[in-house]
């Protein structure tokens, strides 16, 4: 009785009668158990100066260091009778801030629920939504109408900026009973400018 890799359930799942299917945290002693990872994904307890919002360890994602390729995690769900919304904590890090506002580059992050091989977006966060608005010119800039700030960390080209924390709250489509959550990070138009997402605090609400 369990969930394969797909998101198909045999029910009932034995994570839902644990109550994990309701909360997602990475403080266990195999903090990624159950997820399916690719790329530069990983559970850190914070980053520079930056903890985890709740309980000890978040979710790394990152486009990694000098390659276009994405990096996801991914798990499958099964939903208990009336939880209908995905919540969640993120913060997203990019040297592409500010210098490339406005244009090609843009790196984005996405969460996505996969039923029988169709993949439902539930959100999509791109650079030029957290830059502010009129960066280089840019009349479509700042969606998200958040500031950004210098970051304490660095990577491999130095130069990089972070929005605040975001808490997301998305509904969840049809049959996610039986579907799998992606979180992914991907590269848009270039390896070199990196960008990293943290996620924590997951969890599914009524």
């Amino acid at each position: 009785t369990s969930c394969d890799a797909t998101g198909q359930c045999v029910s009932p799942c034995d994570f839902c009668t644990t109550g994990s299917c309701t909360a997602f945290g990475f403080e266990e002693q195999s903090p990624l158990s159950g997820w399916d990872i690719s790329g530069d994904a990983a559970v850190i307890p914070q980053l520079g100066g930056t903890a985890a919002p709740a309980g000890s360890a978040m979710l790394r994602l990152s486009t990694g260091l000098s390659t276009d390729l994405p990096s996801y995690a991914q798990k499958a769900l099964c939903v208990q009778g009336g939880l209908s919304r995905l919540e969640f904590a993120w913060r997203l890090y990019s040297e592409e801030f500010e210098e490339y506002c406005g244009s090609t580059y843009q790196d984005y992050f996405t969460v996505s629920v996969i039923i029988s091989g169709s993949r439902t977006e539930l959100l999509r966060v791109t650079i030029d939504d957290l830059c502010p608005p009129g960066t280089n010119g840019c009349t479509t800039c700042g969606a998200l109408g958040t500031t950004l700030a210098l970051a304490d960390v660095s990577f491999d080209k130095g130069g990089v900026s972070v929005a605040p924390w975001q808490n997301a709250s998305l509904a969840l489509p049809a049959g996610a009973e039986k579907g799998t959550l992606v979180f992914e990070v991907r590269d848009i138009g270039d390896s070199s400018y990196d960008t990293v997402v943290l996620i924590d605090s997951i969890q599914l609400r009524p």
